[in-house]
């Protein structure tokens, strides 16, 4: 991967906390403004820092290594309760969850990626990162690890999501450390960023991003605040029958964006589906579509068993854009979708411009990465 993109993710700041804490702390202006970190690399003078922008000098220096890396062996308990030892350092980590990867990569963690999950190669986050890391080694996906190729690449730390539990003896069998996380709500996911950054020595680097994520969640929160909360149904990947239940992030993301989810009820922890019926006696003033959707919008305004549906008769539906990745997944960049549920659901308290201003900080910040098109 090119020098330059290593040197910009690993920039970041500091200095913003403070300011922001005046401001939130002030309870006043629902309109939202977007508080992105600066990405001051030395620790010393503050530097005034316009909301969302970075300042001119960023990137003219590296971020101090961070000490954590060399607090081994040590032992730290994953989303799944257990102890796992890591005795040194990890210098060859693998991930075979797209959340994990994207994590890691907010972390600073990839010069040490060695293995990745599957389609890989199709993941726009990771192309603008660097054209090379489509050609890393695919373990596997979120439902199994290649146990021969794992074994091959001889990697010190692996990361897995939680529902793998049943594989993970096997996995463990082959003396690897593996941690798995279970990022199905923010605070789950603020812990699984914790226990990352323990698990590779960035404590630092997910401190501030986790920091970051809270802050930018508390805005969008007092920015909508006050407002009528509409009635919002999220349509799934593979069917607008499909959507998202209580124990899913992307419930968790309407409510902080300021809708209601109307299948809120549903104890699914995975996208559950619904006949046509249930989705009329919902009756959603607003239909958000996922970005990877294999259907359209035409889709559901063309179906005449629905057209009485509030949100289909008034047109009131959106499909969230993809950026670099899939917002509305329990990735660091949910936090980024939450904030465009806002300005869908609010678009009075929070602009277009906000949510462009919050998209191009966070993926400077933490990925370095100069500008997203939010289009």
């Amino acid at each position: 991967m090119n020098q330059h993109w290593r040197t910009r993710l690993r920039s970041s700041g500091w200095s913003f906390l403070v300011a922001l804490s005046l401001v939130t702390g002030c309870q006043t202006a629902p309109k939202a403004t977007t508080t992105v970190p600066p990405t001051k690399e030395t620790v010393g003078a503050t530097q005034s820092v316009v909301p969302g922008s970075v300042p001119k000098d960023q990137g003219t220096k590296t971020r101090p290594a961070d000490p954590s890396r060399q607090a081994f062996p040590r032992t730290v308990n994953d989303q799944l309760g257990r102890s796992v030892d890591i005795p040194v350092a990890p210098q060859r980590i693998a991930s075979a969850y797209h959340m994990a990867t994207s994590s890691l990569l907010a972390l600073g963690q990839e010069e040490h990626l060695v293995g990745v999950e599957k389609h890989s190669g199709k993941r726009a986050l990771y192309g603008a990162l660097s054209p090379q890391f489509g050609k890393i080694a695919q373990i596997g996906s979120g439902k199994e690890v290649h146990l021969e190729e794992l074994a091959r690449l001889k990697v010190d730390l692996l990361v897995v999501p939680a529902r793998l539990k049943e594989q993970i003896p096997a996995l463990e069998a082959l003396k690897i450390p593996v941690v798995a996380i279970n990022p199905e709500s923010f605070q789950e996911q603020f812990s699984a960023l914790t226990l990352l950054g323990e698990a590779t020595g960035s404590v630092a680097r997910a401190d501030e991003l986790v920091r970051w994520m809270q802050n930018a969640n508390e805005e969008t929160r007092l920015a909508v605040s006050g407002g009528k909360r509409p009635k919002v149904y999220l349509a799934g990947n593979k069917s607008p029958l499909s959507t998202a239940g209580k124990k899913m992030l992307q419930s968790e993301m309407l409510t902080l964006a300021g809708g209601q989810n109307v299948a809120r009820e549903l104890e699914d922890a995975y996208w559950a589906d619904l006949s046509k019926e249930q989705l009329i006696a919902y009756a959603p003033e607003v239909i958000l579509i996922v970005p990877n959707a294999t259907y359209s919008k035409d889709d559901l305004l063309k179906d005449p068993l629905l057209k009485d549906v509030p949100a289909i008769r008034n047109g009131r539906i959106h499909q969230m854009p993809k950026l670099l990745e899939m917002m509305d997944a329990p990735v660091p960049a949910s936090v980024v979708g939450t904030r465009w549920m806002a300005h869908v659901l609010h678009p009075e308290k929070v602009s277009d411009a906000d949510f462009n201003r919050m998209v191009q900080g966070f993926y400077k910040t933490f990925y370095g990465i100069d500008h997203v098109g939010t289009k």
